[in-house]
């Protein structure tokens, strides 16, 4: 449903990129982040590209160039992240069903509908500082990290 590997490759990526930036080194390179989580480059390049169209990442050129935070990690929450990348989605199309089934079809989409805004409001509520806050501060994101504070708890995991 949500949490895939490009989500968590995401999250872990601006976990990093935000550690990093307390330093005030410079911005960090796709290849950096795909050698942390041993990733192929052009995938890593892909998921840091779209952070930065979505607003969340800025990218640079030149010798201190690379993908730095768009903004401070307390302006920062899950939701951007994850809809940067996959979004949550939405209503799947289901095949035509016979009339006696569309209200049955109708009650699944209104539970899902509300399933989707609760992990909608739940991610939004999250921010990258507070998240950063849980985490031990001398080691790389870990993809076991999300799970330690809470946030791959809500989510479904799918691969």
């Amino acid at each position: 449903m949500v949490r895939n590997k490009a989500t968590t490759y995401a999250i872990l990526a601006v976990v990093e990129i935000a550690r990093r930036d307390r330093g005030g080194a410079g911005g960090v390179r796709a290849k950096e982040i795909a050698d942390i989580f041993k990733l192929p480059a052009a995938y890593a390049a892909k998921v840091m590209t779209q952070l930065s169209r979505h607003g969340v990442l800025l990218s640079g050129r030149g010798p201190r160039g690379g993908f730095r935070l768009a903004r401070g990690p307390e302006a920062i929450n899950f939701l951007e992240i994850v809809e940067a990348v996959e979004g949550l989605g939405g209503e799947e199309a289901v095949a035509e069903v016979s009339s006696e089934m569309r209200q049955v079809e109708s009650q699944i989409a209104r539970l899902f509908d509300r399933a989707l805004a609760e992990l909608r409001r739940c991610l939004k509520q999250v921010t990258l500082a507070e998240f950063l806050r849980e985490l031990p501060a001398s080691r790389p994101a870990n993809p076991a990290d999300l799970h330690a504070v809470g946030v791959g708890g809500v989510v479904a995991n799918t691969h």
